[in-house]
C-alpha cells in the first residue's frame, strides 16, 4: 500500500506543477494580449488627438470607473469580453479540465492496479490456508514479497510451521504411545505369564509339597511385585513427562539420603547376599528433593544389586571437587557391554547380554533377579536431571560405575558454612 500511496503522490505533485506551469504561461499571455489591446487603443487616441497627454491617458485607464456606457451599447459586461481573446480562456479551461481528467484516470489506473495486486495477494494466502487445511505445509518463504499483506503472509507462514510440528509430533507421538503400550504390554506379559503357570502348578497338583508350595507362593508373590514396581514407576515418569511434579529443594545431607537407600534395599541384599558400601564426608549436603533423590539413587543400587553375583558387594562413595558434589556407585558385576552403554537409559531397552552389571537395565531373568524391566534406570535419569543434575555409566573393570554430579552452585558441605 505504501508504493501506490507514493505513486499517487508523485502524480499529485507532477500535475500541480504542470498545472502552474500552463497557468503562469496563460497568464503571461493574457497580460500581454490585454496590454497590446490597450497600447493600441492609447497610441491610436494619441495619433487623434495630440493635445492629449499620454501619461494622463494612463493613469485615467487605471484608475477610471465603469461609467455604463458600453452596457448602452449592448455589451454584457459581467458575460462578454469586449477586447480580450476568448481563444486563450477556452485553451486555459481545456487544459486545466483534461489535467483534471488526467490526473483522474492515473488515479484510476492506480486504484485498479493495486487492488488487483491486493486481490492477487489474497488469493493467494487463501491457497495457502487451503493447502494447510488439506495438511500441505510446502509453503516457501522465499515467495512471500514485500506489501500490505506481506505481514499477514508471514503470520500465515509462522502458523504453518507451528501446524506443520505439531502435526510431526502428533505423528511422532502416535508411533511412541504404540510403542510404548506395546513394550508395556510385553512387559506386563512375561510376570504374569509366570505368576499363571505357578498358579495353575499350584491348582493341578493339590498334594504338592508344603516346601515347594510356598516357594511357588513366594516366587508369585515376587512376579506381582515386579508388576506393581513397574507400573508405578510407568506413573512416576508420565507425571514427570506432563510437567506436573514440583521439586522442592533444599539442603539435604548425602549422609541421610544413604541412609534410607540402605533401609530401601536392605532386604534385597539380605536375599541377593550382596553387600552395601556407604563411604562419605558426614557432613557433606546436596541442594535437592530429598525424597526424589531418594528414589533414584535408591533404583540405581538395586539394579547393581539385583544383577551382582552372591558374596559380591556395592560400593557409595560420594565426596566434593573443586566444581560439584560427585556420587559414585560401582558394582562388580562384569560391566556393561559396548553396544548397550548408549541405551541404558532409554526406557524398555532390550539387552543382547542377558547377564552382567545391567543386562538390559534389568531385562535379566526375572525369576531370579526380580529385574526392573528397564524402567528404574530410566525414570533415575529423568529425576536426578529434573533435580538439576547429570548421571553417567561406565564400565570399569569388573563392573559397572554410575556417576552422579551436581555442581557446586547447588551442592553445599555444612562444614564450608561453618567456617
Amino acid at each position: 500500500m505504501r508504493d501506490y500511496a507514493k505513486l499517487a503522490f508523485v502524480v499529485v505533485i507532477v500535475y500541480v506543477i504542470i498545472f502552474g506551469v500552463f497557468y503562469t504561461v496563460a497568464y503571461q499571455t493574457m497580460v500581454r494580449r490585454y496590454n497590446e489591446y490597450i497600447d493600441g487603443l492609447i497610441t491610436t487616441i494619441s495619433e487623434e488627438y495630440p493635445q492629449i497627454d499620454v501619461s494622463e491617458l494612463i493613469y485615467q485607464l487605471k484608475h477610471v470607473q465603469s461609467k455604463g456606457i458600453l452596457e448602452s451599447y449592448g455589451y454584457d459586461l459581467g458575460r462578454e469580453a469586449v477586447i480580450f481573446d476568448k481563444d486563450i480562456y477556452t485553451g486555459m479551461l481545456f487544459i486545466g479540465c483534461g489535467g483534471i481528467f488526467v490526473a483522474f484516470v492515473l488515479y484510476s489506473l492506480i486504484f485498479i492496479i493495486y487492488n488487483r495486486h491486493k486481490n492477487k495477494e489474497i488469493s493467494e494466502i487463501t491457497r495457502c490456508i487451503q493447502a494447510i487445511n488439506n495438511r500441505d505445509y510446502s509453503i516457501d518463504l522465499d515467495e512471500l514479497d514485500e506489501g500490505e499483506l506481506s505481514v499477514l503472509r508471514t503470520e500465515v507462514y509462522k502458523t504453518t510451521l507451528y501446524l506443520k510440528e505439531l502435526a510431526e509430533n502428533s505423528i511422532q507421538d502416535k508411533i511412541n504411545l504404540k510403542d510404548s503400550l506395546s513394550d508395556i504390554s510385553h512387559q506386563i506379559k512375561t510376570p504374569l505369564t509366570s505368576a499363571f503357570i505357578m498358579i495353575d502348578s499350584i491348582i493341578d497338583n493339590p498334594d504338592m509339597d508344603t516346601s515347594r508350595r510356598m516357594s511357588l507362593v513366594r516366587a508369585i508373590k515376587r512376579e506381582l511385585g515386579n508388576v506393581n514396581f513397574m507400573v508405578q514407576s510407568l506413573l512416576k515418569l508420565a507425571k514427570f513427562e506432563s510437567n506436573t511434579i514440583t521439586f522442592t529443594r533444599m539442603d539435604t545431607r548425602i549422609a541421610d539420603i544413604m541412609d534410607s537407600v540402605r533401609h530401601n534395599i536392605e532386604a534385597l541384599c539380605d536375599l541377593s547376599d550382596v553387600e552395601l558400601i556407604v563411604e562419605g564426608e558426614e557432613d557433606l549436603s546436596i541442594e535437592c528433593d530429598r525424597r526424589w533423590e531418594i528414589e533414584a539413587i535408591t533404583n540405581i543400587v538395586k539394579n547393581c544389586i539385583e544383577h551382582s553375583s552372591p558374596g559380591s558387594s556395592v560400593k557409595v562413595r560420594y565426596y566434593k571437587d573443586s566444581v560439584s558434589v560427585r556420587i559414585i556407585i560401582t558394582d562388580e558385576a562384569g560391566g556393561i557391554a559396548k553396544e548397550d552403554l548408549p541405551h541404558i537409559f532409554e526406557r524398555f531397552y532390550q539387552s543382547k547380554k542377558k547377564s552382567g552389571s545391567i543386562s538390559s537395565m534389568g531385562l535379566a531373568d526375572t525369576s531370579a533377579t526380580g529385574g526392573s524391566y528397564g524402567i528404574g534406570l530410566s525414570l533415575a535419569k529423568v529425576i536426578i536431571e529434573s533435580d538439576g543434575g547429570m548421571i553417567t555409566a561406565r564400565t570399569i573393570e569388573g563392573g559397572s560405575c554410575f556417576t552422579i554430579i551436581f555442581q557446586l552452585s547447588s551442592a553445599l558441605s555444612e562444614s564450608k558454612d561453618k567456617q
